[in-house]
């Protein structure tokens, strides 16, 4: 997780990790029981607290598309 916060280059933003007990991500459905891994996600929530982009990856060799989820956090950064 630091290396994704050092390359995102975002000010600003807030990056959270579920890694302890998995309640977050059990919540949303993310967690999968067998591995206790979560699906790899981008969930975006603005200042007031509205959900405003989700990526989910359910495959967990892949990896997000962090270039489009850094894109959408620029944009509500920038207000838009």
């Amino acid at each position: 997780m630091i290396q994704v916060v050092e390359e995102s280059k975002l000010s600003g933003i807030t990056f959270l990790s579920d890694y302890r007990d998995g309640s977050f991500g059990r919540s949303l459905g993310l967690l999968q029981e067998e591995s206790l891994f979560l699906a790899r996600a981008v969930i975006l929530v603005d200042t007031e607290g509205i959900v405003r982009y989700i990526q989910v990856v359910p495959e967990l060799s892949h990896l997000p598309d962090m270039e489009t989820a850094f894109n959408k956090a620029n944009l509500l950064l920038a207000g838009k």
